[in-house]
């Protein structure tokens, strides 16, 4: 190494060094630390469908994927005599990858039809089941699984609310029997046909008053039953006794309306308080309109709407009656307002004639 000094006297008491430095100074001119990170972001059962059959006793091994992100942060150290430079950069890759089933947590909604274990799904009794995984804080999504067989009865589920009342004189029970299996379904005394899916819906005639249906369903190949059941309540909307003021909740607000005859139509108006998140903080809306018609099958079928202070809220308001003086619902809405990100806001209500 050669280093050649050169002296410049400025004054007396001052001076300065300049070093020449040659090529062949052998200076450390960078040095590469790679600290590689790899983790998930997000994970999720790897299927074609998200609704499986399976016959009891039979398996079905599912597998997981990781959506990984790989982080590279790499730091470059420039040396010298004098000073000395760090510079770092990071880079960033995401690839799909397969995630060892063992790794992972499984969980079954209903064990009782359906066992995980470590992506192995077993049937075991007619029914339906969800399976999902989880791994650390993050959780996948889910499969449903339809377990059926010779040896079990069908699986039947009828359409809610089990009991509603209604202002027509027909309607319909529908429902979901277990698909590919050879069931007889009846409804009372009526057989009932269903579609590729295990769907069904039968119409009915109704008598003023209380009306019981009960649905049946029959495995053919061994007479395994399943039964389930549907009240339907009919009276004329002149004889219903809803009228009136009706008083509840929301999830977090009161929640108040009138129904009243109008020109033979039965009218709910009312007014919804509801709460949101916006920017990160809590926010309550008041007096947001409600107004619409009571349908002759006893579906509440209103719109919510609001323009105050550069706030503009839309969305609807549905609901129906258990009886004469007990109805539930649910509404949705969107709310926007300048300089505002979008915002919605839903929740389930439920409500008393006083």
């Amino acid at each position: 190494m050669r280093i050649f000094l050169k002296l410049l006297l400025h004054s007396p008491i001052s001076f300065m060094l300049i070093f020449t430095v040659c090529d062949d100074l052998g200076l450390n001119l960078g040095d590469d630390n790679n600290d590689d990170s790899r983790e998930p972001v997000a994970i999720f059962l790897k299927t074609d469908v998200d609704t499986l059959l399976l016959l009891a006793n039979d398996t079905y091994t599912l597998s997981v994927k990781g959506i990984f992100t790989e982080t590279s942060e790499n730091t470059v150290n420039n040396s010298g005599l004098f000073a000395e430079a760090n510079y770092t950069y990071i880079t960033s890759d995401t690839t799909l990858e397969y995630i060892a089933a063992s790794s992972v947590e499984w969980y079954s909604s209903n064990s009782s039809v359906a066992s995980v274990n470590n992506g192995t799904v077993t049937g075991i009794w007619g029914g339906s089941a969800a399976i999902w995984t989880t791994l650390g804080e993050l959780t996948s999504d889910t499969v449903i699984f339809l377990i059926t067989g010779q040896d079990l009865p069908p699986d039947l589920v009828i359409d809610p609310p089990p009991v509603q009342l209604i202002f027509q004189d027909s309607s319909n029970v529908s429902g979901r029997v277990t698909p590919g299996m050879d069931i007889t379904l009846t409804v009372n005394s009526d057989t009932v046909y269903y579609d590729s899916d295990g769907r069904f819906s039968h119409g009915v005639n109704l008598s003023l008053g209380t009306n019981n249906f009960i649905v049946t369903a029959t495995n053919n190949e061994n007479g395994l039953t399943a039964t389930a059941s549907k009240v339907i309540i009919y009276y004329t909307l002149d004889t219903a006794g809803i009228e009136g003021t009706w008083e509840g909740e929301t999830l977090t607000r009161p929640f108040e309306f009138e129904i009243y005859n109008s020109s033979g139509f039965y009218v709910i108006d009312g007014y919804l308080t509801i709460n949101f998140t916006i920017l990160g903080g809590p926010m309550v809306v008041e007096n947001i309109v409600i107004a619409g018609l009571i349908r002759p099958d006893g579906m509440i079928d209103a719109t919510a709407t609001l323009e105050s202070e550069g706030i503009v809220v839309s969305g609807f308001l549905e609901g129906f009656f258990l009886d004469s003086g007990n109805a539930e619902g649910s509404y949705g809405l969107s709310i926007t307002k300048d300089g505002w990100p979008n915002a919605s806001a839903s929740a389930t209500w439920w409500a008393e004639r006083q």
